[in-house]
């Protein structure tokens, strides 16, 4: 054999093996990539499909006869809840009609702490908005109460700011599933993740218009792009989405890709927020669970999967009914559906039950509600594991809070021109239910778009008259009554640090010896001090740790007159001890919490201690009453407030007002201020108290009265308000003062004044 033969057939023996071995590693190379792939997509499936943001919401509207359901803001509620009206007597859950007289209610069911709350049309009687009885139609049985469902006030989203409502197929109604197969993949139930009939007539379209124009995808290739991969089209891609698509079918079932699918396809925008899935899309569009779509409803989100902004309703409703009957019509060629069902669904009319962008009803209330759950559940966890947030929260009572504290510093502003300053002017509100801790309304600042500090929980100012009753309480404590006598008259007192320190009373008005009635009234600083050096400063401090009033009270003689510093939040809880006969609650926003699945979870216990004796509290709110009759409260007569327990504050040149007060079991507290500590000149009546009022006035118009409960063992007695003693003829001011003993009584002398 030639050498040059030789050299050829070593030559092609190593081209063969060099083109083997080429194989075999593209073949392992390809193998191992397949199981990347593979692994890929049984991580992705087999853990958490999706993250599912947590929710927040409100507490539901209770109604019940007495209240005025009109300012209870119910329409409000039912507009939030996505309630339809109707023309006549509702026919389905989510409407309502109103007659002269009685509200028809067909409820939706939801499920809360108590148990689930059944579907049911009720009947709402009333007298100009004052609820008189509420009925039951399904057993003409007459109802002491009825909730309205929480509203969704908050989201928590992670990166990709989506929602979605997760479902299983058998929710999903069968007019939805075959709309979806004939318009996006016919062939579903028998290919093996790929169409090969789809895709060489995608590629025929692809070669002749020049680029790729058609994917031919299946659903499970639309699955696979959508978990896996980017929109963009590139044959690379296109690749990779036909091997996971393979792989998903190899490993999972038909019916586990199609619920995979219709929990993952988009169906549209809500602002910046996508909303993926058809139990999220129902709800969207519809205002109604998925296995409530009718067949109409069905074609129109199945005819949105091709291009959901162009043909989303809220975009194009002519474009979106024009699609919607292109798939009915679909529907029908292919005997999915009746002529008649065909001629009845094609005959209506596209409706949808509106949305508005964000859900921030109460930014400040939110931020402080997750912090009070933080160690459970961090922000980054609430992103991602669907847990529902039900608070405490009062809509209306939260729009209310918001609404008085921009129309008082609009109002300061236009009278006090010198306040006109870029958001100079701030304030905070807290209002709650001082029987349970319950916080209902919180207002943290002007503008939360502008500063996310939340000035009624992190801001620390000087709480000024408002701590006074702190020192009123020890004297009580320690046997004095409303009508023991101090002095009111200028007072020098030698400090530690050698200095001395003469507080003064406003204008420098003095009254000589009068009650702790008219001294806590009227908010004399030098009686107060003098009552405070009395009693002893320590027994005052101690009484402000057991009452939680932080750790920034000293046992100095300013202590008496506010010059520590409080969050807003900490005083309302000292007046709730007052209102609530003793009670120290751990304030709270979060009532219960539950999963994905509605399953209630765990809680801290909520602590409450009992740390003042009731009548001491009766005594207390006895007094506070007097301020607001004869004091620096007076003013809320004006607007038909009477019988309020209130305080105001206010610290050294002006430069923060308050106002705390209590009526008919609610609470309320206001500051107003400024960040930067500038010496507004604003007192607690001139600028808290009107906030306080606005506020109040609309809640006890709205609630019927409760009243507040005096405990066995008070004593009430006349006394003329100037002197603490009884009154005589002639006595201007006179007070129903309230004693722990009838020893107090008996040892009342004459009014010896007027």
């Amino acid at each position: 054999m030639s050498k040059t033969k030789k050299k050829s057939r070593n030559k092609k023996a190593r081209v063969i093996s060099f083109l083997l071995l080429l194989s075999l590693l593209l073949l392992t190379i390809g193998a191992f990539y397949v199981v990347f792939l593979g692994a890929n997509v049984l991580i992705r499936c087999q853990g958490s499909r999706w993250d599912i943001p947590s929710k927040v919401y409100s507490a539901p509207l209770i109604l019940y006869p007495g209240i005025n359901f009109k300012k209870t803001g119910l329409y409000k509620r039912l507009e939030n809840l996505n309630y339809i009206q109707t023309k006549t007597i509702p026919a389905m859950p989510g409407e309502f009609s109103i007659r002269k007289g009685i509200v028809y209610l067909y409820q939706r069911a939801f499920l809360y702490s108590d148990g689930q709350q059944e579907t049911r049309l009720v009947k709402i009687y009333h007298n100009k908005g004052i609820i008189q009885k509420i009925i039951d139609t399904s057993n003409r049985s007459m109802l002491g109460s009825m909730k309205i469902a929480p509203v969704e006030i908050s989201t928590f989203y992670g990166e990709q700011r989506e929602e979605r409502y997760l479902v299983v197929l058998d929710q999903i109604p069968e007019d939805l599933i075959n709309a979806t197969l004939v318009l996006e993949d016919r062939r579903f139930f028998t290919h093996i993740g790929l169409d090969f009939k789809g895709i060489i007539r995608a590629f025929s379209k692809n070669i002749l218009s020049g680029r790729i124009r058609e994917g031919g995808s299946t659903i499970t290739q639309q699955l696979v792009k959508n978990l896996f991969l980017s929109p963009k089209k590139t044959y690379w891609r296109k690749f990779n989405e036909a091997i996971m698509a393979m792989i998903l079918e190899a490993y999972y079932t038909k019916d586990e890709i199609l619920e995979m699918y219709f929990n993952e396809v988009y169906l549209g925008q809500k602002g910046s927020v996508e909303i993926h899935g058809v139990g999220e899309a129902a709800r969207f569009y519809f205002g109604r669970p998925v296995e409530k779509l009718t067949l109409d409803q069905c074609a129109l989100l199945a005819g949105l999967i091709r291009a959901p902004s162009h043909y989303s309703p809220y975009n194009d409703a002519k474009a979106a009914k024009i699609r919607r009957n292109l798939t009915l019509k679909i529907l029908f060629k292919e005997g999915k559906i009746s002529k008649k069902s065909y001629e009845t669904a094609i005959s209506k009319a596209v409706k949808t039950v509106g949305f508005v962008y964000g859900k921030q009803h109460a930014p400040y209330y939110v931020d402080y509600a997750i912090a009070q759950i933080k160690d459970l559940y961090p922000r980054e966890t609430l992103s991602s594991i669907g847990i529902n947030i039900y608070t405490t929260l009062d809509m209306q009572i939260q729009r209310w809070s918001k609404e008085a504290v921009v129309n008082g510093l609009t109002r300061l502003e236009k009278n006090h021109p010198h306040l006109v300053d870029t958001d100079k002017l701030q304030a905070a509100v807290v209002v709650m239910e001082p029987s349970t801790g319950r916080i209902l309304a919180m207002v943290g600042g002007r503008d939360y778009q502008k500063s996310q500090f939340n000035r009624a929980t992190q801001a620390y100012r000087q709480s000024g008259s408002l701590i006074k009753p702190l020192v009123y309480a020890q004297a009580i404590i320690s046997g004095y009554n409303e009508s023991s006598l101090v002095m009111d008259e200028p007072i020098s007192i030698n400090l530690d640090d050698n200095t001395i320190w003469s507080p003064s009373n406003f204008n420098d008005k003095y009254f000589g010896e009068v009650p702790l009635l008219k001294a806590l009234s009227l908010s004399l600083n030098s009686a107060t001090v003098r009552l405070a050096m009395n009693i002893g400063l320590e027994d005052i401090y101690n009484l402000s740790q057991k009452t939680g009033l932080g750790d920034n009270i000293r046992p100095i003689p300013s202590m008496a007159l506010g010059s520590c510093e409080v969050t807003p939040l900490e005083m309302a809880r000292f007046y709730s001890i007052f209102a609530s006969n003793g009670l120290l609650n751990l304030v709270r926003t979060i009532h219960h919490l539950t999963d994905k699945d509605g399953n209630q979870l765990e809680m801290k216990r909520i602590r409450i201690h009992n740390v003042m004796d009731p009548a001491i509290c009766s005594v207390m709110t006895n007094m506070l009453q007097c301020v607001t009759a004869y004091g620096s409260g007076r003013s809320l007569a004006y607007i038909g407030i009477k019988d309020a327990a209130g305080k105001t504050g206010t610290s050294n040149d002006g430069r923060d007002a308050w106002f705390a007060g209590y009526i008919n079991g609610y609470l309320a507290i206001v500051w107003v201020g400024s960040d930067d500590n500038t010496p507004l000149g604003l007192s607690g009546s001139e600028a808290a108290l009107p906030i306080w009022g606005e506020i109040m006035h609309k809640i006890i118009t709205c609630y019927p009265p409760k009243g507040i409960n005096i405990p066995m063992g008070i004593f009430m007695k006349k006394i003329c308000f100037d002197s603490g003693g009884l009154p005589k003829r002639g006595c201007p001011n006179i007070w129903n003062g309230a004693f722990k003993s009838s020893e107090d009584i008996q040892n009342l002398k004459k009014c010896n004044i007027h």
